[in-house]
């Protein structure tokens, strides 16, 4: 279905309740198979966050807290065996919260995992290669340097849905050409200060 299908389009509103008190080093996009909790990401691949890249032990805390939360609250409540949820870990209480359920998917950015890796973690732990075990905990990445940062290579093209007709038949090209840049307006400006 496309956007211009505006008669049959599905418009979801999805409210999140806003914290600015939330640090993106505690992000995670986690990937569950078959019901298995299989690889944590880190979420914000754009940023460098030294104390995650370089502590194991830091590593380990995020993967047990949520792993248990997993294991705790959303295993069996969830009706779906394969999906992605994103979480925020608290580090100063060591709680987890879910901020967003995914699709399984190319539609959703794998992150710091190819989407055959994720399913490569799955086969491991059913005991597909040697020394697979279904009780193995998830793969954790994280962004493991300041060279190691992951650029959206489209976060310049991100627009609201609703901004696609704004230009009539020329569509969103013709919109982004009508659309003055900070830096055109200060040199309009200075030409005209001459």
């Amino acid at each position: 279905m496309y956007a211009d299908d505006k008669e049959n389009f599905p418009f979801f509103l999805t409210l999140r309740k806003w914290s600015n008190a939330m640090h993106s080093s505690q992000e995670f996009r986690c990937f569950v198979v078959e019901s298995k909790l299989v690889a944590i990401s880190q979420r914000n691949t754009d940023e460098y966050f030294a104390f995650l890249a370089t502590s194991e032990s830091e590593q380990d805390r995020i993967v047990g807290l949520v792993g248990d939360f997993y294991e705790d609250v959303v295993k069996g409540a969830f009706l779906l065996e394969n999906f992605v949820m994103d979480v925020y870990v608290d580090s100063k209480v060591d709680r987890v919260y879910v901020v967003d359920f995914n699709v399984f998917g190319k539609q959703t950015d794998g992150l710091l995992f190819s989407w055959g890796d994720v399913r490569q973690l799955r086969e491991n732990m059913r005991g597909g290669v040697q020394g697979g075990d279904d009780d193995d905990e998830p793969e954790i990445r994280v962004v493991e340097g300041e060279n190691k940062v992951r650029v959206d290579t489209l976060s310049s093209y991100k627009a609201p849905l609703d901004t696609i007709g704004l230009a009539g038949d020329g569509g969103f090209d013709d919109f982004m050409k009508m659309c003055v840049k900070p830096s055109d307006m200060d040199e309009a400006t200075s030409d005209s200060d001459s």
